[in-house]
């Protein structure tokens, strides 16, 4: 309580007493020569006793023995009173008795300045107490690091608690530091017996009580070592660290968790420092993370979401095949296409085609036909296509690439029977050309090698063109000649090669012989992004 409410609460006391007491006070002079002060209580006094309130309590004498009775004024005979309790030193009643004086004469100079005596009294008393206490509290936290130091933990924590001094007491420091060792040697017993879970709540409390305490981190540290059990605690006591090592340590306890979500934004945020982007493999876990949070969503069908994870992993491995960034972007506009109208799957088809997904295209434009025969927009697309087909296989025949040529042709026949010029002339092809390969024909592998290597060729060629090409614009209508429609024919015939290749000799898919399934994979790649018109921005990535 404060000194100003103290002194209320007595001044309130005060009153109290003067209420329940007569309004004046009396000094009792008696027949031996003595006195009594205090004020006369009126219902207990009649014409045989007196009954007088002083400093002892209530006298009741008889008044035979009482000489003469003088009369005082109030505020006199309470500061008489008051008086009477600071020479005992009671100096909580003799503030009440001069409080109530004053309650009677507020100007009284004498009270006012022997209630202030008064106060000085219990501030010396309160004092002299709050001495007595801390110095009896120093002795406690001694005997208790005793007890600590031959490890009887418990009583030394229950002896210490029994004596908790305030924060503003001057004993406090030394309380607090006498608790943390008493943690510490406690933590340290437990790790001795491998109780490692006590010995990592008593370090947690060292460091809660002391957080720059390095002996008690590395000590906690210690007791996650080695245990898988551990990862969660070893995540959140190095998160709470705004050191760059310990954040990745949290980080990577975070990684080992699969709590990838979490573990991102700490990586990502030190991604910058070549020094800790080599020691804690930065890069690879930021890869790794991205790539595995965005097919998780997308397995979910939350493909905004896997798009946003997909744009981040493209800043993270510029080099990544953009296809999956195409896909999220077409099942994004297909939740959003009503899948009932011919118009919206033409536009969704059209879509597809522009950001790289031919396949895809090809076949939302054959959806859109089941609805509308006489769709002029899905028609002309697959003509389009069936017209790129027929030209590939006319340049497989050219090349002398006869089984190639008869592959390509037998496609388109199959693909587009609703263009019979299209297929009159694949026909014809796939007949030359069969009659070719019958002339020239060799042994079923050597084939397969052969085609394997001109998929090698067309490769090589496309690989040119993409080093030359400059603009990125293509006119869907008409075949004009440019680096970038010149480098998407010839890797889509390489892909087209070597899946025949391969169909023929599947060992050749084998990364010990021609590595086929990886170079269908690099070059399916490469076309995707050669294929689309609409290449994905690449964000900047988020790394707060």
């Amino acid at each position: 309580m404060m000194k100003l409410e103290y002194y209320a609460a007595k001044a309130a006391a005060a009153l109290i007493l003067c209420c329940a007491m007569p309004g004046y006070a009396d000094v009792l002079y008696m027949n031996d020569g003595q006195k009594q002060v205090g004020v006369i209580v009126a219902s207990k006094t009649n014409n045989s006793q007196v009954t007088i309130r002083t400093t002892s309590g209530e006298i009741t004498i008889p008044r035979s023995k009482v000489s003469r009775t003088e009369a005082q004024a109030p505020a006199l005979s309470y500061g008489l009173l008051g008086d009477e309790y600071l020479k005992r030193g009671d100096y909580d009643k003799a503030i009440e008795a001069y409080g109530t004086g004053l309650q009677f004469d507020a100007g009284n100079v004498d009270l006012q300045q022997k209630i202030q005596q008064a106060r000085g009294g219990v501030a010396n008393q309160d004092a002299a107490t709050q001495a007595a206490l801390d110095d009896k509290a120093r002795r406690v936290v001694d005997q208790a690091m005793q007890l600590a130091r031959g490890g009887n933990f418990d009583t030394a924590f229950t002896t210490l608690k029994s004596i908790e001094p305030s924060e503003v007491s001057p004993v406090r420091p030394a309380y607090n530091k006498a608790l943390a060792n008493l943690y510490m040697l406690w933590g340290q017993n437990m790790m001795d017996r491998q109780n490692t879970t006590g010995a990592a709540e008593k370090f947690n409390q060292v460091l809660k009580m002391e957080p720059e305490n390095a002996r008690a981190k590395e000590l906690l540290i210690k007791t996650f070592a080695g245990d898988p059990t551990k990862l969660q605690d070893r995540a959140e006591f190095y998160l709470q660290s705004t050191v760059p090592d310990e954040q990745l340590q949290g980080a990577e306890a975070l990684f080992k968790l699969q709590q990838y979500e979490k573990a991102l934004p700490i990586f990502a945020a030190h991604m910058g420092d070549s020094d800790l982007n080599t020691q804690y493999n930065i890069t690879q876990r930021l890869e790794f993370i991205l790539d595995t949070l965005h097919q998780q969503y997308a397995s979910r069908g939350d493909y905004r979401q896997a798009l946003a994870y997909f744009s981040q992993y493209m800043q993270v491995k510029p080099g990544a095949d953009a296809t999956p960034y195409s896909k999220y972007l077409y099942m994004i506009k297909r939740a959003e296409t009503d899948m009932n109208s011919a118009n919206a799957r033409l536009e969704l088809a059209m879509f597809a085609e522009q950001v790289g997904l031919v396949p895809t295209a090809v076949e939302e434009y054959r959806h859109v036909l089941t609805m509308d025969a006489q769709s002029t927009g899905a028609l002309s697309a697959l003509r389009r296509f069936a017209e790129s087909d027929l030209a590939d296989a006319r340049d497989f025949m050219a090349q002398n690439q006869f089984v190639l040529a008869v592959e390509m042709a037998e496609k388109v026949t199959q693909q587009y029977p609703m263009y019979p010029d299209i297929t009159a002339q694949s026909n014809q092809i796939q007949a030359m050309a069969k009659v070719e390969a019958q002339k020239i024909a060799q042994n079923k592998q050597a084939e397969a090698r052969a085609l394997a290597e001109r998929g090698d060729n067309y490769y090589a060629q496309a690989m040119q063109y993409m080093a030359a090409y400059v603009s990125k614009e293509t006119d869907t209508n008409v075949r004009v000649f440019s680096p970038r429609n010149e480098a998407a024919k010839y890797m889509g015939q390489a892909i087209f090669a070597w899946k025949t290749a391969v169909q023929m000799d599947p060992s050749l898919g084998s990364p010990t012989t021609y590595n086929l399934y990886y170079k269908i994979q690099d070059a399916s790649a490469k076309y995707s992004t050669l294929a689309n018109r609409r290449p994905p921005p690449i964000p900047r990535m988020n790394r707060n």
